[in-house]
């Protein structure tokens, strides 16, 4: 089955790549020369140069195919010509539904965007909900339109499903949401506004994508979004997963403006892409929850819980070098609670991994573990300045009090019990007791003092 993917470098087109291969379709992609084809899974792709913008590229991409996953588009704030997303948005979608409809193409998945839903400020948006009747930015309106082109194709036979992804995050993205948590955990994000955000992983969106394929309804749109939250406890919950403390606050209406004529005033002065627009500011203002029980229902989609997005997400920026994290967080294995177990005996560095453990838990790996003993006054303590570190115990250790010193050497019937030292014989420890060898016949009790150290050991 040959199938044509569009938009196929970016964070999303990447892994839906991937994820149609996994699934057993011969992909072709269509590429603007100057597209990364880098980041493409290193398969047997059929790559051609293209562009979506140009009907007969799009025409030939799309011959032989069975269906095409149309991900191509253009997604910012501004580009200082807003006829450029109609041109990417809605010219390009209308390609590649002429083009399926001349070859009559088996399925089209058309993945447009949340906001074209076009909820009211303060309502939860569903496939259903009336349109508020106005735009927050051209690109929400070129999605919109693009839709209505959907419709009419759909009518002249095209089998398109549409599905609407709210604001996407995860790994392979760093400049959209992915930038914003680079800024933040890199210090440079400060502040964000206290409104509504509705947000989906992209590992829960390619799967959403490719259900759509196999499930959905042509004819049918269906919203993936799988957390509605606000966009300032997005970046605190990051900042949470991550380990780190940012300086982060709620941004008012008026330091929102300057910020507004401070990005107007560098853009006089060089061709940099404003990093904030007007529109962006009334978008994120407005805010925006969605209900995805219809993807659920129909398509049997789950979503990931944030949390563990956020924490895969941070662990691909680290890993990408894009981020630093604290000493104490090691990405990938559970960043609360962290604790070292040697694998199998050796000083050498590789001998060593990072297990998640409760506070105070004994950690067990291969048949090794660890104990917390005191630490001698005198001795250094940790950098937390406590007073126990670990100490290597052998597993048939039995517990505390229930056997002799490491130094005796007991013969098959001999047994142990504690004697009176007399005055002045005493260990260093200033301990009154010791370990005397006696005669299994002469034995009374292998019961110790009562008293016990910290660490559940009775030979103090």
């Amino acid at each position: 089955m040959l199938t044509l993917v569009t938009g196929a470098t970016g964070a999303v087109g990447v892994p839906l790549v991937q994820a149609l291969l996994e699934r057993g379709d011969t992909v072709r992609v269509l590429v603007r020369p100057e597209g990364d084809v880098d980041v493409l899974p290193d398969a047997d792709i059929d790559i051609l140069d293209g562009d979506i913008t140009d009907r007969e590229d799009v025409a030939e991409a799309v011959k032989g195919c069975e269906r095409v996953f149309h991900l191509a588009g253009l997604f910012r704030d501004s580009t200082g010509n807003d006829a450029e997303f109609f041109d990417v948005n809605v010219g390009g979608t209308v390609n590649v539904l002429q083009a399926a409809l001349d070859e009559k193409l088996k399925r089209v998945v058309y993945v447009s965007a949340a906001s074209t839903i076009g909820e009211a400020r303060g309502e939860t948006g569903t496939e259903e909900t009336e349109h508020r009747g106005y735009f927050l930015s051209a690109y929400e309106r070129s999605k919109w339109e693009s839709e209505q082109f959907v419709a009419e194709f759909v009518e002249k036979g095209v089998p398109v499903v549409t599905v609407n992804p709210s604001l996407v995050f995860g790994p392979g993205d760093s400049e959209h949401n992915g930038g914003r948590l680079t800024g933040l955990l890199n210090g440079v994000i400060t502040a964000s506004v206290d409104a509504p955000a509705a947000y989906i992983f992209v590992k829960d969106l390619i799967r959403g994508i490719i259900a759509a394929d196999e499930k959905g309804r042509p004819g049918e749109r269906y919203l993936l979004s799988g957390t509605n939250t606000t966009r300032i406890d997005f970046l605190r919950t990051a900042a949470a997963v991550a380990g780190v403390k940012p300086s982060l606050r709620v941004a008012s209406s008026w330091q929102l403006k300057m910020f507004l004529w401070i990005e107007w005033f560098r853009g006089r002065f060089s061709k940099r892409a404003p990093a904030l627009t007007r529109s962006a500011i009334e978008t994120a203002l407005h805010g925006a929850s969605y209900d995805s029980s219809k993807a659920e229902r129909e398509l049997g989609v789950t979503f990931t819980p944030m949390e563990d997005g956020l924490d895969e997400t941070i662990e691909w920026l680290y890993q990408e070098g894009r981020i630093e994290l604290p000493d104490t967080v090691v990405p990938g294995e559970g960043r609360p609670a962290l604790t070292a177990t040697a694998r199998s005996g050796g000083a050498d560095d590789d001998d060593w991994e990072w297990v998640e453990a409760e506070v105070g838990e004994v950690v067990e790996e291969e048949e090794e573990e660890w104990e917390e003993v005191e630490v001698d006054d005198g001795e250094p303590l940790p950098k937390d300045d406590e007073e126990w570190e670990w100490e290597e115990v052998e597993e048939e250790e039995e517990d505390a009090g229930e056997e002799a010193p490491a130094t005796a050497s007991a013969e098959d019937d001999d047994e142990w019990e504690w004697v009176e030292v007399a005055e002045g014989e005493a260990p260093e420890d200033d301990d009154e007791w010791e370990w005397e060898e006696v005669d299994d016949e002469d034995a009374e009790s292998d019961a110790g003092p009562e008293e016990t150290g910290q660490n559940g050991d009775n030979r103090r």
